[in-house]
């Protein structure tokens, strides 16, 4: 009974670590049988009844907010995840960190207030990265060198199992834009690209924008070749 109450023990603090690995729901179907096998333990003879009471408090707790949060659509780009969407709040860069995100990407330029981000995931032991973009237009090919660094910093995230979380302000124009280029750069060909796109947000599949999904489409090459080394996606 010991060996099994350790065991459930390691069990219920490796899952508050992550709660959320790629499954939403399943993250809330674990919190209750954890819960319910927590309770079982703490009727058990010689129970450590402190340290259980004390862990069902925490799931109880992560179970709580795991249910008052929107899911985030994760897709798989090579060995880590991508999600996308809109200009994320202090409650949602917490919801991210729940949901197992590393990295948030913030598209939104200084004025529109991007640096506000920053705060929230740095009070959430985050990692920001900005790239800003003062309006849904192409950038010009004098950012060309910059935006590859960055896609390249962002293949190595990828490849070592990160989650990035990448947004502009709705998440449409700039983001559809971004997140295209991006894949096109690490190595995805046009329909696969759209595909991502659209399991990663229809809303923003929908309505990046002709103009701007062209330009994603024809500008990885150039990307590429701004940049001294290219790293491979895993």
């Amino acid at each position: 009974m010991m060996n099994h109450s350790s065991n459930l023990v390691q069990t219920a603090e490796q899952w508050l670590e992550a709660p959320v690995d790629t499954d939403f729901k399943a993250a809330i179907a674990t919190s209750e049988a954890l819960l319910d096998e927590l309770q079982q333990a703490m009727r058990e003879p010689g129970a450590d009844r402190r340290r259980l009471g004390a862990l069902i408090g925490r799931v109880k707790g992560t179970a709580k907010r795991l249910a008052a949060v929107e899911p985030i659509d994760w897709v798989a780009v090579g060995a880590g995840h991508l999600a996308i969407g809109h200009r994320p709040g202090a409650d949602l860069v917490g919801s991210l960190k729940l949901q197992g995100a590393t990295h948030i990407l913030t598209l939104l330029s200084e004025k529109e207030g991007g640096r506000k981000v920053e705060g929230f995931c740095r009070e959430q032991d985050l990692a920001w990265l900005w790239l800003p973009m003062a309006s849904a237009r192409p950038p010009a090919e004098d950012r060309y060198a910059e935006i590859a660094c960055q896609f390249n910093d962002l293949a190595t995230i990828l490849n070592d199992g990160g989650r990035i979380y990448l947004h502009c302000s709705a998440g449409i124009h700039r983001t559809g834009m971004i997140t295209v280029a991006l894949l096109r750069f690490l190595g995805l060909d046009g329909p696969a690209a759209m595909e991502t796109l659209r399991a990663l947000r229809p809303t923003t599949h929908a309505g990046a924008g002709d103009h701007r999904l062209a330009w994603a489409h024809s500008v990885w090459q150039d990307l590429q070749g701004a940049c001294a080394v290219v790293t491979p996606l895993a």
